[in-house]
């Protein structure tokens, strides 16, 4: 992988399959209710199931020896970081919000494990000087791409959309390709069940 290439990488816990079935079926009730509004001419476009994630860290294009130094960092942040205990990661996803051109749903509420390894993650990137975006971290699962949500929400909405994320890995994850062809790949990759 080189800083040319359309490769780009992150860190992020992926969901165990139950999560992905809840997840699904706020998105098919995003679009039966019609609480999608399409940012493209080619209308929106739901993310398949097995690409659903929650980034922790989003690194971008990286040159071979930041993707080494990303790799030996989650093997220590597994190692050091406490993460044992998977259920301390659970996350409650109860807020649809737009994040650029993807609907997503996010936490409201951010658990303290989650917050520990977003800090563990930016102060060791910042230490070995590999850049990253350091927007402030709110934990969300893109739903739908090229479309947003209505300002106004529904009535109700946040306990119709309400999905507890459970990871069932972490790990550093490279995204390659555009639009429907985008494909995650594992790097590394630790269980946490």
């Amino acid at each position: 992988m080189t800083e040319d290439s359309d490769n780009r990488i992150f860190f992020a816990l992926w969901p165990d399959q139950t999560t992905r079935d809840a997840l699904v079926k706020v998105q098919e009730r995003w679009l039966r209710l019609g609480r999608l509004a399409a940012t493209s001419p080619r209308g929106p476009r739901l993310m398949r199931p097995d690409s659903f994630h929650l980034t922790l860290a989003f690194v971008g294009p990286a040159a071979p020896d930041h993707v080494r130094h990303c790799s030996d960092l989650l093997a220590r942040l597994v190692r050091e970081a406490s993460i044992e205990d998977e259920h301390g990661l659970d996350c409650v996803l109860d807020r649809p919000i737009n994040f650029g051109n993807a609907a997503t749903i996010a936490a409201a509420d951010t658990p303290p494990a989650l917050i520990g390894l977003r800090e563990f993650l930016s102060n060791n990137l910042h230490l070995l000087s590999i850049e990253f975006d350091s927007k402030p971290f709110h934990p969300h699962v893109t739903l739908v791409r090229n479309a947003r949500r209505p300002a106004h929400p529904v009535r109700n909405q946040a306990s119709d959309d309400k999905v507890v994320f459970k990871p069932r890995a972490i790990g550093l994850y490279a995204a390659s390709g555009e639009g429907g062809l985008r494909r995650y790949e594992a790097i590394a990759e630790f269980p946490l069940s």
